[in-house]
């Protein structure tokens, strides 16, 4: 996408029609839980002290995320122009459902489609029964018009061996790692490109 502004209730050129009106369904499901959470005042949980309230709360996918690129990256986003394909390796375990979706879409409609390899997504043994909302996860990004890869270990085998096993999948030029909780804008990735292209 070459716009600074993704809206929430856009249809992204990696949805399908059914996957978009789900995902809308799902954002409204999220927001309903969040408004429940802060009505019981359980606004804080102990998975990392998350403001689970707040966070249902955003959309998964919002046009007013901070730009903190500094000004010569915002230089290399109009200027580098890269063939480089990229496997992004995402890997989670117990995860705020809302957080892992917006990390998810972020990324994909920040990555240029030319430089857009694959999605590895990996569920490190999330606990399913205490977190079930995580099974909506495989099918929405299964039934995504790009190529993702889903992996869901049956226990916790920790951060470095998600990681690993996802990059061992890998396909691409190189290899994108990130966490399960972050939020990207468009022109992010062509400053790493650049550099992966030099050397």
């Amino acid at each position: 996408m070459s716009s600074d502004v993704v809206h929430n209730d856009t249809q992204l050129y990696f949805e399908t029609d059914i996957i978009f009106k789900m995902r809308l369904r799902l954002q409204e499901k999220i927001k309903f839980g969040g408004a429940i959470k802060r009505a019981g005042e359980n606004v804080f949980n102990t998975r990392e002290g998350y403001n689970e309230s707040f966070l249902d709360s955003l959309p998964i996918l919002r046009d007013n995320i901070p730009d903190f690129l500094p000004e010569i990256c915002k230089n290399d986003t109009t200027v580098h122009r890269s063939k480089t394909k990229v496997s992004v390796v995402l890997n989670y375990h117990n995860e705020l459902l809302s957080l892992l979706l917006r990390s998810v879409y972020t990324v994909i409609a920040a990555i240029p489609q030319q430089n857009f390899q694959e999605l590895i997504l990996i569920d490190d043994g999330s606990n399913l029964q205490a977190y079930e909302d995580l099974l909506e996860v495989e099918f929405l990004m299964s039934s995504l018009k790009v190529p993702v890869q889903f992996h869901r270990f049956d226990t916790n085998k920790g951060l470095i061996y998600s990681r690993r096993f996802g990059c061992q999948r890998a396909t691409g030029d190189a290899v994108l790692v990130l966490d399960s909780h972050i939020e990207v804008k468009p022109g992010f990735l062509e400053p790493l490109l650049r550099a992966v292209d030099e050397n």
